[in-house]
């Protein structure tokens, strides 16, 4: 990540406090702004939002891998993503209906 190496293990914030993540909130901002020059750049928090978000959509109720991924609890993941089961069951449902319709 801009000429940096990405150690296994230190993608995502955690509260270790042993400083091999300073400034990660910068190198994040800088990486977002390079590839997305108009957005301004993104928080290293909502950084993990978004990864959180298009796994759980690309592989509904996989809250394990995002738990690992974001080294919080399952409940924790549960809890702020649960919205998350609900649209893609009512979408999947949408597109049960639609392929039942006549064409």
């Amino acid at each position: 990540m801009l000429g940096g190496r990405v150690d296994k293990g230190f993608l995502f914030l955690s509260s270790a406090g042993d400083g091999k993540l300073n400034n990660i909130g910068v190198r994040v901002m800088k990486v977002v702004k390079l590839y997305l020059p108009e957005s301004g750049g993104i928080s290293a928090h909502a950084f993990r939002h978004l990864v959180a978000t298009d796994w759980l959509t690309r592989f509904p109720n996989d809250f394990v891998t995002v738990a690992e991924l974001l080294n919080d609890t399952i409940a924790v993941v549960i809890k702020t993503y649960a919205h998350l089961k609900k649209e893609t069951s009512f979408a999947r449902y949408e597109e049960h209906v639609q392929s039942m319709r006549p064409v």
